[in-house]
């Protein structure tokens, strides 16, 4: 009888799944309220989702990828289980309990725990591999190969916004000046150029990298998801002191075909791993 009612709540669009709005954008339009859970580790995904509008929605699920507050794997939704399809169309005001097979997209990271809700939805915009083998029911074994062990595998690894995490710093004050800029002179060479970085702090700093990235949103602090550009090593700097008009070339990495923003970062190594001081973001986007 459950699977019955779901039938008939959900209708498969068999129109281009171009036509549907991602699941990320229905909830940045606040068209939406969602809730993920791992129901069975990362191979099977509880998605509860309220249609907010009035109106039927056509959303796109298989463009999204979860994770729990653990850091966890990133999990990818492949296919609604009762109606075998990541795009479904969602009655207006109604809410909806989904069961999802979903597929692990970080092998090497620990399992999600079943029944903990997941705390962050990002995009696979940019991994169109990845949202292919979603689609198409790709297996556990076969998806791994696409994450581990293929061309794309350094560029997903690098986007992964766990990778870099700030954290307040409590003895130096690393501060990032403009103007700043950054253009490619080359297809291996891309040029950084800072005003100052200065040390405003009242010790002496780690090891330093500036960094470009690539990126789908404007960055205002938080975990940074993208792809970096070019990495600028910098030596500690001692309190009061700075680097001043930076102008060098380092080696160049493109990112995917597509519009990025790009936001200029300052870095620092502790013990504790590689984190974001300071950053500047530069106005509207690139395509590359």
């Amino acid at each position: 009888m459950k699977t019955l009612l779901t039938l008939l709540s959900l209708l498969f669009i068999s129109i281009a799944p171009s036509q549907a709005m991602t699941l990320l954008e229905a909830m940045q339009a606040s068209h939406v309220t969602v809730t993920a859970t791992a129901s069975s580790s990362y191979s099977e995904t509880r998605v509860v989702i309220t249609n907010r509008r009035t109106y039927a929605l056509d959303i796109d699920f298989s463009t999204v990828c979860l994770v729990q507050a653990n850091s966890s794997q990133r999990v990818g939704l492949a296919y609604e289980k009762s109606t075998f399809s990541y795009y479904l169309r969602l009655a207006g005001s109604r809410t909806f309990t989904l069961f999802f097979s979903s597929r692990c997209l970080d092998q090497s990271r620990s399992s999600p725990s079943t029944g903990v809700a997941y705390s962050t939805f990002r995009s696979l915009d940019g991994f169109p591999t990845i949202i292919h083998a979603l689609r198409n029911y790709y297996s556990q074994s076969q998806v791994w190969q696409i994450t581990d062990n293929s061309s794309i595998t350094a560029a997903w690894r690098a986007a992964d916004p766990r990778n870099v995490v700030v954290r307040p710093v409590p003895t130096s004050r690393l501060d990032l000046s403009s103007p700043a800029s950054w253009r490619v002179v080359s297809p291996s060479s891309i040029n950084f150029q800072a005003d100052q970085v200065a040390n405003l702090g009242n010790a002496r700093s780690g090891s330093l990298r500036l960094r470009v990235w690539a990126a789908r949103s404007p960055y205002y602090g938080g975990t940074l998801s993208g792809y970096i550009l070019g990495t600028l090593s910098l030596s500690p700097l001692n309190a009061g002191y700075a680097y001043n008009n930076i102008n060098r070339n380092v080696t160049y990495s493109r990112p995917p075909a597509g519009s990025f923003y790009t936001v200029m970062t300052i870095e620092e190594y502790t013990t504790s791993g590689w984190f974001i001081r300071d950053y500047l973001n530069f106005p509207g986007t690139t395509r590359f």
